[in-house]
């Protein structure tokens, strides 16, 4: 198991107490906490299977701009959007499970808001990066002259890291013909969530999916 840990204190010296806590600092649900503490969200490290929740809900998918609680306050952004959004996906797939997939779990990680941040996990845009993740998305941006916040970098930056850094996580959505399961993959291996939400993510997916 890897020796992650916060400011290179490893797991093991931590103790559950102090996970806890650390978890009720900084707002993270006690799995998450854990995922971050050792993984960092390193999708090597991470679990595969992920398990299909049954959808439950009807969600209508919006059009962005309005964060999900998932979210917090957002700060103020030009761009984004669902339409946005769905445009430079079909522009690199026609799997409608795959876009439909990655559409269910933007619109609930950030309604669509390239800005979207929530403060307590320092996370930010379409996919709430964090840690070494959002380090990364910087870099990305800073080498085209642009804000963490663009909508068509943070785009890029996904496709760019689903097709290197998450290869089978990449290969696995390009293969799947149903919406949910799509949904779920995404959100278990590559946005690497607690899975609390999974079951909305499926249903928006779903909701997209019949709208393509």
């Amino acid at each position: 198991m890897p020796s992650g840990g916060i400011n290179g204190v490893a797991l093991g010296t931590i103790g559950a107490g102090g996970i806890f806590l650390y978890a009720a600092i900084t707002n993270k649900s006690v799995t998450k906490t854990i995922q971050s503490l050792i993984i960092g969200k390193n999708p090597a490290d991470v679990a595969s299977n992920p398990s299909i929740v049954p959808v439950s809900t009807t969600v209508t998918p919006d059009t962005g701009g309005t964060p999900s609680t998932d979210s917090g306050t957002p700060t103020p952004y030009t761009g984004g959007g669902s339409t946005a959004v769905l445009s430079f996906l079909r522009g690199k797939t026609s799997n409608k499970a795959m876009i439909a997939g990655i559409m269910g779990n933007m619109q609930i990680e950030s309604s669509f808001n390239p800005a979207a941040l929530n403060a307590g996990e320092g996370a930010i845009g379409y996919i709430q990066w964090e840690l070494g993740r959002r380090t990364a998305l910087q870099a990305f941006a800073r080498a085209r002259g642009k804000p963490e916040t663009d909508s068509s970098t943070q785009l890029d930056f996904m496709w760019h890291e689903l097709s290197s850094s998450f290869p089978m996580v990449f290969a696995s959505m390009k293969a799947q013909t149903n919406p949910e399961t799509a949904a779920a993959i995404f959100d278990a291996q590559y946005e690497i969530s607690a899975g609390s939400s999974r079951g909305l993510r499926q249903a928006a997916a779903r909701s997209w999916y019949e709208r393509i």
